[in-house]
């Protein structure tokens, strides 16, 4: 699904003073969810690359690769809480993990050297959104005795990838977009309240998420969609507007729209699931700054 909107100015003005003070308690501060926690790993699976280093250095390479995955993903993808793999040990369950491994090419006497990702959401195998990419031909140097040049081009391939806006829209589009920012949402009509950190989230009002839910109405299960804007924070949670929904029953195509059905297929007892997801993320710029931080190309 790809989806382009800008923001009118007039949304920024939607929730008038009085209004406000209508809002529920459990959208305050306290019942905000943390950002879903990403964890990244290098892992180095080549054999000539491996038999050079002692297991302790190994492994020290590969978490020093692994945390700048970490701190260059977090610069793009703030909505997520990027965490290195040492620095996730003995804490909660991640919702998801983005491994590199430094892989040799199979099946041949002067094997290529590949950066390959792969990715789990919730403990499950998902494809990461991206391809492998050669790092070194079959002949070139590669480096295999060599650690300090090796991490380097590690840490130059990197930040190669992560500024790239083709690299950066597949990665989103192919796995971050379907890690559950929250499971529930509130509604201050016309307003759907994501109990998240909205600060932390620092998502721009170019953002779109996605609310995925079912609900069972008169014992039938229904399953819709709601793509939302964010235009401000509610006591701290991002505050959205809806842009369309759609479900068997319901249909929303305007902005800002709503109708009294959408309380019930988003609130219990009739909805059975939801998940709110990220759909285009554009970040928030820097005070000061212009723009902002995009994954999908312009």
């Amino acid at each position: 699904m790809s989806i382009r909107w800008c923001a009118p100015g007039w949304l920024f003005g939607v929730v008038p003073g009085w209004f406000a003070l209508l809002l529920f308690c459990s959208a305050s501060a306290s019942g905000q969810a943390s950002r879903p926690v990403v964890v990244t790993d290098f892992v180095i699976e080549s054999p000539d690359h491996k038999s050079n280093f002692t297991p302790d250095a190994e492994r020290q390479v590969e978490l020093r690769i692994a945390t700048e995955l970490a701190r260059l993903c977090q610069e793009r993808f703030g909505f997520l809480k990027w965490v290195p793999a040492d620095a996730a040990a003995g804490g909660s369950t991640p919702a998801a993990q983005l491994t590199l491994s430094l892989k040799a090419e199979s099946g041949s006497k002067f094997p290529a050297i590949f950066l390959e990702y792969t990715a789990a959401i919730s403990g499950q195998s998902h494809f990461p959104g991206v391809q492998k990419e050669q790092l070194f031909g079959g002949f070139d140097d590669q480096l295999t005795t060599d650690h300090a040049r090796l991490e380097r081009t590690l840490f130059e391939k990197l930040r190669q990838q992560l500024a790239n806006d083709a690299f950066r829209h597949d990665l989103h589009e192919g796995f971050l977009q379907d890690i559950p920012l929250a499971d529930t949402v509130k509604l201050l009509e016309p307003q759907v309240i994501i109990p998240v950190n909205a600060e932390e989230l620092t998502a721009s009002h170019e953002s779109v998420l996605l609310v995925r839910f079912s609900a069972k109405l008169s014992g039938t299960l229904e399953k819709g969609v709601v793509e939302l804007i964010p235009v401000s924070e509610v006591e701290g949670s991002l505050s959205c507007l809806i842009q369309r929904l759609l479900s068997p029953t319901l249909v929303v195509n305007q902005t800002g729209g709503w109708d009294p059905k959408i309380a019930v297929l988003l609130q219990p007892p009739a909805v059975e699931s939801l998940n709110v997801f990220m759909l285009i993320y554009k970040k928030k710029p820097n005070p000061g700054t212009e723009g902002a931080l995009s994954t999908r190309p312009e």
